[in-house]
């Protein structure tokens, strides 16, 4: 990370190394601000980190487009509390309607 993006006192970055990909025969969006987020064992949820994001090499684009069978891979940071355990990613799968998800433990 640059040091334009340095986590607060007391936080530090969770670098998130993900692949999406469409296995339908339809493009699909995928959004990483508004399908992605880092979860702790208190029940609080972090966002992507916007500005870290810009100091990544090899970011996850956002809100991009997959087309039928295509794959995409980048990486997404969360400023998280130094503290936090256990530590789950989660991705929506629907953006429109609150539907099916899926929590990944990172620690």
């Amino acid at each position: 990370m640059g040091s334009f993006s340095e986590a607060a006192d007391g936080y530090e970055y969770a670098i998130v190394d993900i692949t999406t990909a469409n296995s339908t025969d339809q493009e699909i969006s995928v959004s990483s601000l508004l399908q992605m987020e880092c979860k702790d064992g208190r029940g609080f949820s972090y966002s992507g980190s916007l500005t870290a994001m810009s100091q990544l090499d090899q970011a996850y684009p956002q809100g991009s487009s997959l087309g039928p069978g295509e794959e995409r891979r980048g990486k997404v940071p969360y400023e998280i509390p130094t503290d936090a355990e256990p530590l789950y990613w989660m991705f929506e799968f629907s953006v429109l309607v609150n539907g099916y998800k899926t929590f990944w433990q990172l620690r």
